[in-house]
């Protein structure tokens, strides 16, 4: 198997990924509509995308792109900040539970249908920022490689961690691993 190869913007998403927002493998329906109503040139790279409509549709929400924050609101206002300007925010908040202020401007509407939690929202784009303000723009998007696989000792050696052995009780968890298990001869007895 190959590497896998992400960003540090894609793992960043990845962490707070959850209900309506796609990170890396975005349904087609959704990516088709933001490419036409988000006004994303064609060099930009969409790495993320929090769709804010009630029905999944993906008119409204918020893309994260190698460049920066891309959104329409469900009022269908079109904005966006680049990477280096997000990095010089110093505070996100929300007012009426689904306006979004970058300082004191606001910026769009997080509402609409979307379930992704506002606070779990404001605290990925703070980290995004404190990561830009740590380290740098390029960091941010600097391509790096994660194993795609495991060997059998490796997956052996996590899953022992996990186990709950005790001879005279049998396991008490149902993980069960290397000589607790089963051999093919017992299972076909089981059936």
């Amino acid at each position: 198997m190959q590497d896998v190869k992400f960003n540090y913007l894609t793992e960043l998403c990845l962490r707070y990924q959850q209900d309506d927002f796609y990170v890396e493998e975005i349904p087609l329906s959704i990516l088709s509509k933001v490419d036409k109503r988000f006004e994303i040139p064609q060099n930009e790279k969409i790495i993320a995308v929090l769709d804010c409509t009630i029905l999944g549709s993906g008119k409204a929400g918020v893309c994260f792109t190698d460049k920066g924050l891309r959104w329409r609101s469900v009022g269908n206002e079109v904005g966006s900040i680049e990477w280096i300007e997000f990095s010089e925010v110093n505070q996100f908040k929300v007012q009426n539970e689904v306006e979004i202020y970058f300082d004191q401007r606001k910026v769009f509407l997080l509402g609409g249908g979307s379930n992704y939690p506002i606070p779990l929202f404001i605290e990925l784009l703070t980290t995004l920022r404190d990561v830009l303000k740590q380290f740098s723009y390029e960091l941010l998007l600097k391509q790096h490689s994660i194993p795609s696989s495991v060997t059998y000792n490796e997956l052996k050696n996590i899953s022992t961690l996990f186990e709950k052995y005790e001879e005279a009780f049998e396991p008490n968890n149902g993980l069960l691993v290397d000589k607790h298990t089963l051999t093919k001869g017992e299972i076909a007895m089981l059936y």
